[in-house]
């Protein structure tokens, strides 16, 4: 079954009842207060802050916002290497990526292809497929991808990002069957 964001809100409601879809995702089209209402609203909304124009920067502060306090992010940097960070830490090594990469004279994008979300009470987790481009090089073609597993937590009427660990893979590398399009 496909649904989009908004047709997952009357499904939550039903308490105990386990959810189980799969959404096609953009990166945009939800306000800031709508966003983070769900969570598939929560982790396109860190797409979108963290994708930028040549020439501009991401939001910090709302990427920093999504997260809660206590936010653990592991990233895969090579084959065999992974970091962990905390979320200022994440935070920190993204904006030094980005000064090392030279990223801001010519953009950086994430986009959201393929998600599954499983959302449990107040928890959820989501599987994301992105592709990662450079729209001042390479011709704007993506340049690889990424698997991303988020946990999700809902606090105070609202949902927080409370863990993110990555998967990378190169564009002739296969994606995961369950995150492929049906």
């Amino acid at each position: 079954m496909r649904l989009s964001h908004n047709a997952l809100i009357p499904l939550i409601l039903p308490l105990g009842m386990l959810i189980h879809v799969n959404v096609l995702g953009s990166a945009g089209g939800l306000a800031v207060e709508d966003v983070r209402q769900t969570p598939i609203g929560i982790v396109k909304e860190l797409y979108r802050l963290v994708s930028f124009e040549a020439g501009r920067s991401p939001d910090w502060e709302q990427v920093r916002g999504l997260f809660i306090e206590e936010a653990v992010i592991v990233l895969r940097l090579g084959p065999r290497t992974t970091r962990i960070f905390d979320r200022q830490g994440f935070i920190d090594y993204f904006v030094k990526d980005i000064e090392r990469a030279n990223l801001k004279e010519s953009g950086f994008s994430e986009t959201l292809l393929q998600t599954q979300i499983q959302i449990i009470k107040d928890i959820a987790h989501c599987y994301s497929l992105y592709e990662v481009s450079v729209p001042g090089r390479n011709d704007g073609k993506p340049v690889n991808r990424g698997v991303d597993s988020f946990h999700l937590i809902k606090r105070s009427d609202r949902w927080f990002i409370a863990s993110i660990i990555n998967e990378g893979f190169r564009m002739d590398e296969p994606i995961p069957a369950f995150l492929k399009k049906s």
